[in-house]
């Protein structure tokens, strides 16, 4: 078992390491998106930069990430969309 465990790890870390993301489970420092403070005297502007980076991030990153093994056995990603007729994605709030 522990055999399959290590491979699973190194397709989910090998997953994990292509998406250039930071929301839910893919957060990732270099990608955050700063949320605007409320009272802040460019708040609107903010908001809309903030709103604007979010959807390009769903855009490009709402997807499945699919893994097969390679020809040397190592995983190969490809992707497919996510449906989501039934829930809308939204940014997290912590607030």
């Amino acid at each position: 078992q522990l055999s399959n465990m290590l491979e699973l790890a190194h397709i989910i870390t090998k997953g994990a390491r292509a998406r250039d993301e930071c929301r839910g489970a893919h957060y990732k420092p270099e990608f955050e998106i700063k949320e605007p403070e409320k009272g802040s005297p460019d708040f609107e502007r903010e908001k809309a930069s903030y709103e604007a980076a979010y959807h390009a991030q769903q855009e490009k990153w709402l997807r499945t990430t699919i893994a097969i093994p390679g020809k040397d056995g190592a995983p190969e990603l490809s992707y497919e969309p996510v449906n989501t007729s039934l829930v809308e994605p939204k940014p997290r709030k912590y607030d």
